[in-house]
């Protein structure tokens, strides 16, 4: 299921992120936290599966997109299509915000897990 970010979920959030940064150091995770926690803007949701975290989603706002910037699964959860669902499940918030989901994310700048050939095959 998919759901909004809290604080108590920061440490979490932090051991995922660094599954998907290139820059895994401790500041630079912690700065990421502080700007998805600080700028309406940019919003992180997590995925539970039976009440334990496995997966974050971070987005940023811009017009009438959610473009999608990180997208994380904790590696033994990779195979059981979380991507799919937590992407589903945002098109879901999208719609209900009058958003749309961009498409447009590089495989580089966007790390997923495996089993997602793209972005846009994920998305549309």
């Amino acid at each position: 299921m998919l759901s909004r970010y809290k604080k108590s979920y920061r440490k979490i959030a932090m051991g995922l992120l660094a599954l998907v940064v290139k820059d895994k150091e401790l500041r630079s995770l912690q700065q990421l936290i502080d700007l998805y926690e600080s700028d309406p803007l940019y919003q992180l949701y997590i995925w539970k599966e039976n009440e334990k975290i496995v997966g974050l989603i971070g987005v940023a706002k811009e017009a009438n997109e959610f473009n999608v910037q990180h997208l994380s699964i904790i590696p033994s959860y990779a195979k059981d299509e979380i991507a799919e669902k937590m992407l589903a499940s945002l098109q879901e918030i999208s719609r209900f915000e009058k958003m749309r989901i961009a498409n447009e994310a590089d495989e580089e700048s966007l790390p997923v897990s495996k089993g997602i050939a793209s972005m846009e095959q994920a998305i549309s």
